[in-house]
């Protein structure tokens, strides 16, 4: 298992993912998987996605170095985004629109990096007093991640920043901790740990210092945001020896320890919609996972891998209304590498609003009610807007014409 980034490993836990935007996230009935390992490579990583395109690191057979790397979701295709040389590293761990944001090494410094979709593209936001630096989130026109001063003490140099698009930067780091970073942004505020009295305290910001809203429940030693979306955050608190996939809903006592019974641990390392994505520890290997809001819903993720992977990671999530859509990789036994894969959760019968097997009066009913709310973002509108069969967050004529043909069919398949 790979680390993305020296801030994780101070953590010694983690990645950084995008945080998605709130779009549905239908029930889900079968999962299959794809598989985007380029031909020819080493190993490659799936980290951050959206619809469209994701981002990760992919290693070059000719030199084995990590380069960062764009793909394209429909056709596979895959762009090396490396700004230096070919021996330099380089990761893209998060992507919105047509930006990506990681790290690459050029001249022998990590330096938080920005992409417009090409090498070429490369914005180097590395400030100059700065030793190194990554940028592991974005939203709109902000980056964030941390900037490795020049500090003489080893624990407290490492400044959770935010970006503008240029090498200007923000220091979020709050007065009181030796060192901090900042994993996940949304919507104007940034998710991610500092490290106070000897504990890491999972926190949020709203775009400065002192803004810090300190999350770490008392009964934990350590806690860490990793994402976030509108309503959640996601992450660890520590559990004995072990850490526990854990989400917050926005303070400390709305903490809930996702990890299920029975396995070693666990992480959470993406969320949308109230649905979370992460791995667990069972028998010295990890299994991707999704949980939708307590530890009694875990889903083994793993499971859906063909039999030669012998561990996985589901790193991010998103949704276009009719599906759910999670990024990672795992370990193929039978190759010897590290692969990055795609899960595509859907529904057999998205019409069966009531889950009964048939789409009949009951779920026009529902979908009428739907049909009448309108909006997605509406409170009266069901969790997950399960009748925005398009994903465009609206029940309108479009879904209607779905619905009749769902309807007339009327058996699921």
């Amino acid at each position: 298992m790979k680390n993305l980034s020296v801030c994780l490993l101070l953590a010694g836990l983690g990645t950084a993912c995008f945080p998605n935007a709130a779009v549905a996230t239908p029930p889900v009935t079968q999962w299959t998987v794809l598989n985007f390992h380029p031909q020819g490579a080493d190993a490659s990583y799936g980290i951050g996605g959206g619809p469209g395109s994701f981002v990760g690191s992919i290693a070059r057979t000719s030199v084995g170095v990590l380069h960062a790397a764009i793909w394209n979701e429909s056709t596979g295709g895959w762009i090396d985004l490396n700004p230096g040389l070919p021996e330099d590293r380089s990761e893209a761990v998060a992507v919105r629109a047509n930006q990506q944001v990681g790290f690459a090494t050029v001249g022998g410094v990590r330096r938080a990096s920005l992409w417009n979709g090409s090498a070429a593209a490369w914005i180097d936001m590395h400030p100059v007093e700065g030793l190194s630096s990554a940028a592991l989130a974005i939203d709109g026109n902000q980056q964030a991640g941390y900037v490795e001063l020049p500090t003489q003490s080893p624990s407290s140099n490492y400044r959770a920043s935010l970006w503008n698009g240029s090498s200007n930067w923000i220091d979020l780091s709050p007065a009181e901790s030796e060192s901090s970073c900042v994993y996940t942004m949304y919507s104007g505020r940034q998710g991610g740990y500092a490290f106070i009295g000897n504990e890491y305290h999972a926190c949020l910001w709203s775009g400065t210092s002192s803004s810090w809203v300190d999350l770490k429940p008392t009964f934990t030693p350590y806690s860490i945001v990793y994402n976030m979306d509108s309503r959640q955050q996601v992450g660890v608190i520590g559990a004995g020896m072990y850490e526990h996939a854990s989400v917050w809903s926005g303070s400390a006592q709305s903490v809930v320890d996702l990890n299920p019974p029975g396995v070693d641990g666990s992480r959470a390392q993406g969320v949308l919609n109230q649905t979370q994505v992460g791995l667990v520890y069972i028998d010295d290997a990890t299994r991707a996972s999704l949980w939708r809001g307590s530890a009694e819903s875990w889903i083994d993720l793993h499971a859906f891998l063909p039999s030669a992977f012998t561990s996985s990671s589901a790193e991010s999530i998103w949704s276009d209304g009719r599906a759910i859509y999670v990024l990672g990789y795992g370990f193929n036994s039978s190759t010897r590498r590290d692969e990055a894969v795609l899960w595509i959760g859907t529904a057999a019968c998205p019409c069966d609003l009531n889950n009964d097997g048939r789409v009949d009066d009951n779920d026009f009913s529902t979908f009428v009610d739907a049909y009448n709310t309108l909006d997605c973002a509406s409170p009266l509108m069901p969790t997950g807007c399960p009748a925005d069969f398009t994903g465009d967050q609206a029940v309108d004529d479009s879904d209607f014409a779905i619905f009749v043909a769902g309807y007339d069919a009327m058996l699921c398949p």
